[in-house]
């Protein structure tokens, strides 16, 4: 059965509604779910703080004006971050994104690059942590551990090129084999990769305090739009969990 606007997911259960029900990350998984950064066009960023949307409203803070991402209320809205020092960091570091090794996560991302940059990361471990998701170039995605880094090219095409707002899904299992799903034609896609997509090197610690650079001073600043952004922390969301954000979702909020 295809999945569209009117089915749904709820507690891995997957039903058909009349369509009147649109799934946001915090439906799935929602005991998991770390982080949820969105944009909703309200009070919701500011350039001085970020309030998750999920159950625990933490709080992404930046005190320092001149390092504070532009908030733009548009319809779907984001922050933009300038590629120089922009970032927000954890208020509260007790709900730092902490994945252990042996141990699964999902990553959502909804995004636009402005500027391709092998250094520029779009979050981070801040606070003396190594970890960072970069794209060093249109066709490549990293991920960067406390200990050991992963290389992801893409088969064919440019998937990250600075065309317009991606939304890119990050899913590791258990063992440390990674997969990335993308958008295309309304649907969401596997990412072929050149090589193999499972590397076990990305099987170490993954620990997050920031989006944005890659330290406390905001150095190696994404540039670019960031709508939102959710972590399942040890899950491994199902296709069919991913299918159903994007579909009942993603796709009709970002039109992607």
């Amino acid at each position: 059965m295809g999945l569209g606007l009117g089915n749904s997911l709820t507690k891995n259960t997957y039903e058909l509604t009349a369509g009147s029900v649109v799934y946001t990350p915090g439906d799935v998984q929602s005991n998991r779910l770390q982080w949820w950064y969105v944009s909703n066009q309200n009070d919701n960023p500011t350039g001085g703080e970020w309030e998750s949307g999920d159950a625990f409203q933490t709080i992404m803070n930046q005190v320092n004006a001149s390092k504070q991402p532009t908030i733009v209320n548009t319809t779907p809205g984001y922050a933009e971050f300038d590629g120089v020092d922009d970032f927000y960091r954890l208020d509260d570091p007790n709900r730092l994104v902490d994945v252990q090794a042996g141990r699964a996560a999902t990553f959502m991302f909804v995004y636009k690059i402005n500027t391709v940059n092998a250094t520029h990361s779009i979050v981070s471990g801040g606070q003396g942590f190594n970890t960072k998701f970069l794209f060093p170039a249109n066709d490549r995605f990293s991920i960067i551990t406390e200990t050991q880094q992963q290389l992801f090219v893409a088969s064919s095409g440019t998937p990250f090129d600075t065309n317009g707002i991606k939304i890119l899904f990050v899913v590791r299992d258990s063992s440390g084999a990674v997969t990335l799903q993308t958008h295309g034609g309304g649907t969401l896609e596997a990412l072929a990769v050149s090589g193999s997509s499972s590397n076990t090197t990305s099987n170490t610690v993954i620990k997050l305090h920031q989006i944005s650079g890659d330290d406390n001073d905001g150095l190696n600043s994404f540039k670019g739009r960031i709508h939102e952004i959710a972590i399942w922390q040890n899950t491994k969301l199902s296709q069919t969990d991913m299918d159903n954000i994007y579909t009942t979702y993603l796709n009709p909020r970002y039109n992607v």
